[in-house]
């Protein structure tokens, strides 16, 4: 157009302009002329003056205002592009492979305008265009370069990362790749089968280039933070929080000059003894910014009420199933109530305890409140202990369900109720010869996990304050059942862990 660098996706209705003249003779001749009828009555208006008058035709500027509107209206609908990539530079089809996995989620927008850019001169040139994500389902076809516009702009980063794409170099087409700058799941796999002219990468700057969160090299690190050289990040904020998302604490980390994964340690103490579920870097965009800790290094911690501070082997103490069932998946302390108290246990195991001294008592209440899981079991010692730090009122003594002296048989658990955590979960075979025995109440029911096959509660619990006592109506030994060895005791466990939030 006469040296303007302009050019338009709709050429055809720039002939729209060819109307415009015709247009402007009937604006400017029209309406007609009115009809001249003889009107006898007209005479007694012989001598008036009527002071309104209206031109018989528009007047010119109006009609021209109005012209240049309908002008504006057919440029906007041929779809201008300001200087246009010539046609003749590429022609044929085009193959565009793009990545939307969670590593694109730092440099979407960039990531998007190339593929935009592009796309805009496959529609100047007409190119048909084949759109492949690297983390999502494609069908492979060819389409408009209007259409694959429309499927980039209507995209999302994805919240796993994107597998590679194989092609052969002998498809005649042109292919472009819009990396997300992390070579992930073997990327380079798509390269390998393209010669260095079949083939265009765009790589993000490297101060663009992803930063991440992944899994510590070394059991002392609490995390690794992953940067490339010559990222712009120089430093990240930490964030750990705990199984309910609440905030226990954060570190700033310098990261300046580092390439590769750095341990980040915790050389100030900040987060011994916490429970530390999960990691975030707010700076990091997308999943990258998220590590989920592993609880089976030992992140969360447990303390079992015990003489023997390094455990027990006997078969008979409840400490050895309770250690064993635990193992892998917590940091285990055994000790007495006090010292477990004063090391942030996330929860506390109490087998078969009694009474407590007013001092541990005050204790204790204070730790559940502030967000203490407390688990009790039962035992010959609760069965004539008082009411105290139990979810439920319990009568006293125990009952037995078999023996010589019993008319009844051995029960079986039989259901999760709806408000417990294992709703959903398989009713594990176990066999319960003895328990202790809720007293019946109006509203018992809203404090048990879990019945007997003749409705008795077999788990209780109840919240207090941030925390929550729970209380197995059994012991934490084969003794009265077979609670403990069956293969739902180290979920039974876990799922209680995983409910705690100790500051």
């Amino acid at each position: 157009m006469n040296g303007i660098p302009l050019a338009f996706l709709h050429p055809w209705i720039l002939s729209a302009f060819a109307v415009l003249p015709v247009l402007w003779f009937i604006l400017r001749f029209m309406p007609p002329l009115p009809k001249k009828t003889f009107l006898p009555t007209a005479r007694f208006l012989i001598g008036l003056n009527n002071s309104q008058t209206t031109p018989d035709t528009a007047p010119w500027w109006l009609i021209l205002l109005r012209l240049l509107i309908l002008a504006c209206l057919i440029l906007a609908f041929a779809a201008p592009i300001h200087n246009p990539q010539k046609p003749a530079e590429a022609s044929g089809p085009l193959r565009l492979i793009f990545d939307n996995g969670w590593a694109s989620a730092q440099i979407w927008d960039k990531q998007t305008a190339k593929a935009e850019e592009i796309l805009q001169a496959a529609i100047t040139a007409n190119r048909p265009v084949q759109i492949l994500f690297t983390a999502t389902k494609n069908d492979n076809a060819f389409i408009r370069a209007d259409q694959a516009l429309s499927r980039i702009r209507n995209a999302q980063p994805q919240s796993w990362p994107g597998e590679p794409i194989s092609l052969s170099s002998s498809e005649n087409a042109d292919t472009v790749w819009i990396s997300s700058g992390l070579a992930e799941n073997d990327f380079y796999k798509v390269a390998e089968n393209f010669s260095s002219d079949g083939l265009t990468v765009y790589m993000p700057e490297m101060k663009d280039r992803p930063a991440l969160l992944r899994k510590p090299g070394t059991p002392e690190a609490l995390v690794s933070v992953e940067t490339v050289s010559g990222s712009g990040e120089k430093s990240v904020n930490l964030q750990a929080f705990d199984a309910k998302g609440k905030l226990v604490n954060q570190l700033r980390v310098d990261i300046s000059g580092q390439s590769g994964g750095m341990p980040v340690m915790d050389e100030a103490g900040l987060f011994a003894g916490k429970n530390i579920y999960q990691w975030k870097a707010p700076s990091f965009a997308g999943t990258g910014g998220v590590y989920l800790a592993d609880i089976s290094k030992g992140t969360f911690s447990i303390g079992i009420e015990s003489k023997n501070a390094a455990g027990s082997s006997d078969f008979s103490d409840a400490s050895f199933y309770l250690s064993r069932a635990l193992e892998g998946s917590a940091r285990i302390e055994n000790g007495s109530i006090d010292d477990l108290i004063k090391k942030n246990i996330a929860v506390i195991l109490l087998p078969d305890i009694s009474s407590f001294s007013p001092q541990t008592l005050t204790a204790l209440e204070k730790w559940i409140d502030a967000g203490g899981i407390l688990l009790r079991f039962g035992g010959n010692n609760m069965s004539e202990a008082d009411n105290v730090l139990v979810p439920v009122p319990l009568r006293t003594g125990l009952r037995s369900l078999s023996g010589d002296m019993t008319w009844t048989k051995a029960l079986k658990l039989s259901e999760f109720t709806k408000n417990s955590p294992f709703t959903g979960m398989t009713v594990p075979d176990v066999t319960v010869e003895k328990q202790l025995l809720a007293e019946p109440s109006a509203d018992l029911d809203k404090y048990v996990w879990a019945k007997l096959s003749d409705g008795t509660p077999f788990i209780t619990a109840k919240p207090q304050g941030n925390g929550m006592i729970v209380l197995v109506h059994s012991t934490a030994t084969p003794d009265w059942s077979d609670f403990v060895l069956s293969g739902f005791y180290p979920t039974f466990l876990k799922e209680i862990l995983e409910l705690s939030s100790v500051p």
